[in-house]
């Protein structure tokens, strides 16, 4: 589903998701990215989001991530690396795989990601998006139990980082248990969403009017929109085999902005290799005594 063209707003800066060109199944589409040509034929396109890690998901191997990783940098492109969450996986121990697939890369990043797209969500989003307050209990009882979980994922990966990672979830998956978590329409009191500040939002909205983002979290909270994940012909990106398949993001704040929260253009000396990975990953495991 995605907006359409006539009806995009225009912002001078993207960040698209490659995370369907990262599994066993796309092993064609990712060796054919052009890595220099995403870069010089798409002014627009500043940085790109990498999935680094995935729970404990069988489908997909940290390998890819660092391999587009690799990629991009060494053209002078940034990239974010991002966390898949699964409810499976404890937050502590998820958080410590993004760090390490992060280390794997060579890079240190400014910015990382979480992405969190809880189907008992789903029953927090009115069916009609009519806003009858006497419903209210009816849409959503867990909001509150999810917003904790929610919490601690976010607060282990930031406490793993370094950082606050941003997070990325949809309009139908989190936006009415953000907002309904605050209140006490469910007839216990509520939740205090101080904590939410910390952390800056990517909002998925393939709805339009584009205006309708994520419900509980402020428009300067948001900085990232995806408005696709099926890019139209006419917007499609250079330099990649399948770029309708490609999550399409704008950034939604300003150039000086973009640049202070990016850092500035990675350089990588000497020039990042799966191989020279491989070296330095033998050298280290020899010097530790493991191998």
């Amino acid at each position: 589903m995605s907006i359409p063209v006539l009806m995009q707003p225009s912002y001078p800066i993207q960040v698209p998701d490659i995370s369907d060109f990262q599994n066993y199944t796309a092993q064609n589409q990712r060796i054919g990215i052009n890595y220099a040509l995403v870069k010089a034929a798409n002014p627009s396109v500043r940085a790109v989001i990498i999935k680094a890690a995935e729970g404990d998901w069988p489908g997909y191997d940290a390998k890819i991530g660092q391999e587009q990783a690799v990629g991009f940098l060494n053209v002078g492109l940034p990239v974010i690396p991002y966390s898949f969450w699964h409810d499976e996986v404890p937050p502590a121990d998820q958080a410590r795989r993004l760090k390490t697939a992060i280390a794997n890369w060579g890079y240190t990043p400014k910015q990382a990601m979480v992405d969190i797209e809880d189907t008992d969500a789903e029953s927090c989003r009115p069916p009609t998006r009519i806003l009858l307050v006497s419903e209210y209990p009816a849409w959503c009882k867990k909001a509150k139990q999810l917003m904790l979980l929610w919490k601690n994922v976010l607060d282990a990966h930031a406490q793993s980082l370094g950082f606050a990672p941003f997070w990325y979830s949809g309009e139908w998956y989190q936006g009415w248990a953000v907002w309904l978590a605050g209140t006490s329409f469910d007839g216990t009191p509520a939740m205090d969403m101080s904590w939410l500040s910390k952390y800056k939002l990517h909002c998925a909205s393939y709805t339009a009017p584009w205006m309708y983002l994520c419900t509980g979290f402020t428009m300067e909270q948001t900085i990232l929109w995806q408005w696709t994940s099926t890019a139209p012909l006419g917007v499609q990106l250079t330099g990649f085999p399948n770029p309708g398949s490609l999550d399409m993001n704008y950034w939604l704040k300003s150039e000086a902005e973009f640049n202070t929260w990016i850092g500035a253009a990675p350089v990588v000396k000497p020039p990042l290799s799966l191989e020279s990975l491989d070296i330095r990953i033998a050298a280290l495991e020899k010097k530790a005594g493991l191998a």
